[in-house]
């Protein structure tokens, strides 16, 4: 998004001269694993698992998940959703999962998250993987908490009312609404 903050301060300028706004900028896992030791040795309660990019493309989301969970921190992801099978049962033993889909259907989804290219093929297996995470979260019987995020903008105010309806017939617990903010 043209002016966020982190786009204009973190972003880079390409060999070709063109600018990208939102360049890899992933953590290694001896980096990951040394900040969550370090954690633990502070006594940090929780750490949730978010990015200025999408965290589940991170080769190794899973098993930062599971080392997590295993050295007794409380784990959160927020997620577009598209990769949740691959990430499988630790992101349904998180304490909370997020899924952004801020639309009722596959022509909003378009408008929405064109950042990423958002297509009708998306929405549909972001509805498949949201429904899949309920059903893995309910055959496990965790407490995760599962939300649906949506954020309120021109293009989909109109679809609030369909997307939480449509939300709630998937089995989740809440919808985070929140507006977005542009200049």
């Amino acid at each position: 998004m043209s002016g966020y903050t982190t786009n204009e301060l973190f972003g880079v300028n390409n060999p070709d001269g063109t600018y990208n706004h939102n360049p890899n900028r992933m953590l290694s896992w001896d980096l990951i694993k040394s900040i969550l030791d370090d954690c633990v040795t502070m006594g940090v309660k929780a750490v949730e698992f978010t990015g200025g990019g999408e965290p589940t493309l991170h080769p190794q989301v899973k098993q930062l998940l599971e080392y997590a969970q295993a050295r007794g921190i409380d784990t959160a992801l927020i997620t577009n959703g598209l990769h949740l099978t691959r990430v499988g049962e630790p992101a349904v033993r998180t304490k909370w999962l997020r899924i952004s889909i801020d639309a009722a259907s596959e022509a909003t989804y378009g408008k929405v998250r064109q950042s990423f290219g958002g297509t009708r093929i998306q929405f549909n297996k972001c509805i498949s993987e949201l429904s899949k995470a309920v059903e893995l979260r309910n055959k496990l019987n965790t407490d995760c908490i599962i939300g649906v995020g949506f954020v309120v903008q021109q293009e989909n105010w109109s679809e609030l009312y369909a997307a939480c309806k449509l939300y709630k017939s998937l089995g989740v617990d809440n919808v985070r609404i929140s507006g977005a903010f542009t200049v």
